[in-house]
């Protein structure tokens, strides 16, 4: 087992420079000492790779990585007298650094020229077989890569910052608890990504299916992949998360949360968030759950969903075709579109509008408490008043459009008001009565 501990390095964050030029290129002795340190790590990956016993490999990488840092720090002492005046991008390695590895790991440090000074690349990579790797470091550690090539692998890093961490081909387990993270990706087979950050940039389990988990502030976006996925997010703020192709379960937690997509497949969905932009089933049958403060749009697509929304304000509620059964209750429902199917819709709300479109097929409305509803119908639909048969059936208002098309409305009696819009005109409907011209049966 492979132990580096306890390596301190003095150089911060600055760059080099003369307090005159303010030039980000090092002095020629510092450059000479790079182009050196650079060449040792690119020989010591090369012969770290070469067929060793395990004892022997964990020897070139220990002092791989020891010759490194003292040549690293060699460079801060170079440059003695000028960090007052240095500004810009330098090395930044850990101020502390631990790190025990088991496998074919090598070690590579690079430095380049960019616009505007120099810039550093480290990557710690285990190449193919199974690697097991433990980091720890505070500070210094954002511009360093840990791929674990192929393999299952079983990797851990603690750091205030990584710039990725991945675990290649093969079933792998990562973990990462710190500060930020650039990216994390399983890659192909069923991967176990666990993070705990302030913040994260992606999440990617990659194909197979795979159990991601978030906690933290914020994540930027959550790709489940292909494969039948597990994800689970809780954070102050969530950008995106798509489940990719298969039966995925997804559960987000947030204040504040952009997109959720279930990809293909029948997905389980379930949200808690203060705010969120948008929900999608997509294909397959999904089970969607969404409590909510408010929500932008929620979408079964095509296929029969199951449709739970609790909410204060919601825009768009859409089944897509399929039937489908829409559970919804809170304050204000803008816009309901069950789609094209048979479908059931269950409304408690304090006002809410109800879609109705050609293809609709034969609805089935049940109020628990509504304040006011409003039936919108597509001119597709209907045109004219007196191209629609309201009769009661059982106890049921019932909106006859024609062929397959129907409202039927139970409990049409705890509504405090429904009213028809249809044709540019609205009508007021209530129980036995409703405007003339209107067919009514009491």
């Amino acid at each position: 087992m492979l132990t580096v501990s306890g390596v301190t390095s003095s150089m911060g964050n600055q760059g080099y420079g003369g307090a005159a030029s303010r030039s980000a290129t090092p002095p020629a002795r510092a450059r000479m000492s790079i182009y050196a340190a650079q060449r040792l790590l690119e020989k010591g990956a090369r012969a770290d790779m070469a067929p060793a016993s395990t004892a022997l490999r964990e020897q070139r990488l220990e002092l791989l990585l020891r010759r490194a840092f003292t040549m690293i720090r060699a460079l801060a002492r170079l440059r003695a007298g000028e960090e007052a005046a240095a500004a810009g991008a330098g090395i930044a390695l850990a101020e502390r650094f631990a790190i025990s590895a088991a496998g074919n790991w090598a070690y590579r440090f690079s430095w380049r020229g960019a616009d505007g000074g120099w810039s550093t690349r480290q990557e710690l990579s285990g190449g193919a077989g199974n690697d097991a790797l433990s980091l720890s470091a505070t500070g210094g550690t954002a511009r360093l890569a840990v791929d674990g090539g192929g393999g299952n692998d079983a990797l851990a890093a603690s750091a205030d910052a990584l710039r990725a961490l991945a675990g290649g081909s093969g079933n792998d387990s990562l973990s990462f608890a710190g500060g930020v993270i650039g990216l994390v990706s399983g890659g192909s087979g069923r991967d176990a990504l666990s993070v705990s950050a302030a913040a994260a940039g992606r999440i990617s389990g990659g194909s197979g299916g795979d159990a991601i988990s978030f906690a933290g502030q914020v994540v930027g976006a959550i790709d489940g992949g292909s494969g039948g996925d597990a994800i689970a997010a809780a954070a102050e703020a969530v950008g995106a998360v798509d489940g990719g192709s298969g039966r995925d379960a997804i559960s987000v937690s947030a204040a504040s949360l952009g997109v959720v997509a279930g990809g293909a497949g029948g997905d389980a969905i379930a949200v808690n968030a203060a705010e969120a932009w948008r929900i999608f089933g997509e294909s397959g049958d999904d089970s969607i759950s969404v409590i909510a403060g408010e929500i932008g749009r929620v979408d079964g697509g095509s296929g029969d969903d199951a449709i739970t929304v609790s909410a204060g304000a919601a825009g768009v509620i859409s089944g897509g075709a399929g039937d489908d059964a829409l559970t919804l209750s809170g304050g204000s429902f803008g816009s309901i579109d069950a789609g094209r199917g048979d479908d059931s819709i269950l409304l408690s709300a304090r006002d809410a509008a109800l879609e109705l479109r050609a293809g609709m097929g034969g609805d089935v409305l049940t109020i628990g408490t509504v304040g006011a509803l409003a039936l919108h119908v597509d001119e597709g639909l209907a045109g004219r008043l007196d191209q629609v048969a309201i009769t009661r059936e059982e106890g049921r208002l019932v909106l006859d459009f024609g062929g397959d098309d129907r409202l039927a409305i139970q409990g049409a009696e705890r509504a405090g008001a429904i009213f028809l819009h249809i044709g540019g005109e609205a009508v007021a409907l209530s129980e036995g009565r409703a405007a003339a011209g209107l067919d009514v049966l009491a």
